[in-house]
C-alpha cells in the first residue's frame, strides 16, 4: 500500500468512527418499551474493529514517516517544519491584518493609535511562509506516492 493511501484510509477511518460515536451516542436512551434504531451490540464491534484498524494505520504511516527520506530530512521531520511554518503564517498574515485595519477611532475625537508593525512586509513574510509550506506539501506529496508502507 502507498503511503498516500494508507494517510486516505486513516482520514477515512476517523470519519467512520466519529459518525459511529454519533450513531451510538444516538442509541443511548430510549422511551421505555421501545428499542434503539440500530443494534448497539453491533454498533460497539464495528466501532471497536475501526479502531484496530486505525491503531494499524497510525504505526505504519509513522514508521514510514521515520523511515523516508527527502531532501536529507525524514518525513517525520519535514512534517513538523510544515507545521511551524504554517503556524509563523498564521500570526504574520494576522499581523498583516490587524496592521492594516486604519479604522481604529470612531470620531476625531477619540485617541489615535499607531500601528507599531508594517503590515505590506507582514503580508509579504506570510506569502513567503505559504510558498515554503506549498513547496514541502509537494515534496511530502510525491514522497506519499511513492513510498509504500507495510500495514
Amino acid at each position: 500500500m502507498k503511503l498516500a493511501q494508507a494517510l486516505q484510509e486513516r482520514a477515512d477511518i476517523n470519519t467512520k468512527i466519529e459518525q459511529l460515536k454519533q450513531r451510538l451516542y444516538a442509541c443511548v436512551y430510549v422511551q421505555e418499551g421501545d428499542v434503539p434504531d440500530e443494534d448497539v451490540a453491533s454498533l460497539l464491534k464495528e466501532l471497536d474493529e475501526s479502531h484496530k484498524r486505525l491503531a494499524q494505520l497510525i504505526a505504519g504511516i509513522n514508521k514510514a514517516n521515520n523511515e523516508i527520506f527527502a531532501d536529507g530530512k525524514t518525513l517525520t521531520e519535514l512534517i513538523a517544519v510544515r507545521d511551524v511554518l504554517h503556524s509563523q503564517q498564521s500570526v504574520y498574515r494576522r499581523l498583516g491584518e490587524l496592521a492594516g485595519n486604519k479604522a481604529n477611532r470612531a470620531r476625531g475625537t477619540e485617541i489615535k493609535m499607531n500601528t507599531t508593525v508594517n503590515a505590506k512586509e507582514m503580508h509579504q513574510r506570510a506569502d513567503a511562509l505559504a510558498k515554503k509550506v506549498r513547496e514541502l506539501d509537494d515534496t511530502l506529496q510525491q514522497c506519499d506516492w511513492t513510498a509504500d508502507v507495510e500495514i
